[in-house]
């Protein structure tokens, strides 16, 4: 036992505490119940930044310049039957289900109202009537349906685009794994990793896969994770504005980039700072808030509106059944309505205030252990950082469907592809 212990540690012991992730999302969450699991799924998360924080000598933080060996024809293929396998599952998905706005809203939302208007000219964020909400002011962040405007100009289907994107993020993915790998087998071993995790997704997860997209907005994270260790300014600015201008979640950590950025990169944060300024002026603030303010005001009361219907349960439960959505063993939202006294909204508003404290706390948590740990290298503190906090966010957000948790999840393969497996070449 000594010996095993001994010798599961570093990259092994974070391969360890991924392939528990793995096993947990995609097998034993349901078994695990609702106490046990969102802790498990907490606790994963929150282990790489406790453990690697301290530990930069098991990370490719500087360019090699060693010679590597080199990656054969063999290699090559191989990866490229991986992405044929890919979009030949994804075009069965695509026949097995067709779309549907009884099996999710998010596809048809995303056609009908953002993209369809856009391609017509007109305002996008202006108030809608449909699909059983009455009128309401649309919320989805540009970049969460702006790459489906492919779709609309090439009648592409929207899950191939779907798949399209998160294939980018898969290639930027496999350049950095192939800048910092120092040999053939842990060039190869890192770069199957994230397709073990895809191809999970679309044989468990298939019918989710299929009427959802968020695998676009794990592809911003995955981008995200990977510029941190970029010098080109260009890049992290795409980077950041993409996945800023797709979801809410990355709010609690974006001040503790602010922070790292000027303390440690003074003379380029505030490039950094005019160039994200930039992109979110010229891609939200001009085109689409300017027409439309009270997008800013009135875009959250959907999500409210439908986190309540969850909450309530599916209309094909029975009476007394516990919600589906709230039970499927992610996040604390079956905390609250199992334990918190009061009436459904009451229950919901507090794991809405709970999500929002919890972001707030870990926030500060980490600006504080940024300022009392200087000497940890600024780019392995944001990334750990970042898959911390995401963490944090999703265990409280308070509509748990299971096809959000893939974007923390991701972050797990930049951390992986990030670190060192092999000892260098001598």
């Amino acid at each position: 036992m000594k010996l095993l212990a001994t010798k599961i540690k570093g990259h092994r012991l974070v391969l360890v505490v991924f392939a528990i992730e793995l096993l947990h999302f995609f097998f034993f969450r349901k078994e695990l119940e609702f106490i046990v699991s969102p802790l498990l799924f907490l606790g994963c998360g929150g282990f790489y930044y406790f453990y690697l924080i301290n530990k930069p000598q098991l990370f490719y933080l500087e360019k090699s310049n060693e010679t590597k060996a080199p990656i054969t024809f063999w290699h090559y293929m191989l990866l490229a039957f991986l992405f044929i396998g890919v979009f030949v599952f994804t075009q069965y998905l695509i026949n097995t289900y067709p779309i549907d706005v009884k099996d999710s809203d998010i596809i048809p939302l995303i056609m009908k109202v953002y993209v369809e208007r856009f391609v017509q000219g007109a305002s996008v964020y202006a108030p809608f009537t449909g699909f059983n909400y009455g009128t309401f002011v649309p919320n989805y962040m540009p970049f969460h349906w702006l790459p489906f405007v492919l779709s609309a100009i090439t009648s592409l289907d929207p899950r191939m685009v779907h798949s399209l994107v998160f294939c980018v993020a898969l290639l930027a993915l496999l350049y950095r794994n192939y800048k910092v790998s120092v040999k053939p087998n842990e060039f190869i071993w890192k770069a199957i990793l994230p397709f073990v995790f895809y191809f999970l997704i679309l044989i468990k997860q298939g019918k989710d896969y299929a009427v959802t997209v968020e695998l676009v907005i794990a592809a911003y994270y995955v981008l995200l994770g990977l510029s941190l260790f970029s010098s080109s300014k260009f890049f992290q600015v795409i980077a950041m504005g993409m996945t800023l201008l797709s979801r809410y979640s990355l709010v609690f950590w974006l001040p503790v980039w602010a922070l790292v950025k000027v303390l440690y990169q003074r003379k380029t944060a505030f490039i950094l700072f005019g160039g994200l300024a930039l992109f979110v002026c010229l891609f939200y603030i001009f085109p689409f808030v300017w027409p439309n303010p009270e997008v800013l005001q009135k875009g959250s009361n959907l999500w409210v509106d439908a986190a309540l219907n969850e909450w309530d349960g599916q209309d094909w439960q029975p009476i007394g059944d516990r919600p589906f959505q709230l039970f499927q063993g992610l996040g604390f939202a079956s905390w609250f309505h199992q334990f918190y006294p009061g009436t459904l909204t009451e229950k919901l508003i507090a794991c809405k205030n709970a999500l929002i404290a919890s972001g707030i706390l870990g926030m500060f948590f980490l600006a504080v252990a940024r300022f009392k740990n200087q000497q940890s290298e600024q780019r392995l503190f944001l990334l750990l950082s970042l898959k911390l906090s995401l963490s944090n966010f999703y265990a409280f957000v308070f509509i748990p469907y299971v096809y959000l948790y893939w974007v923390p999840l991701c972050l797990s393969l930049v951390i992986l592809v990030q670190m060192k497996w092999e000892k260098p070449l001598v």
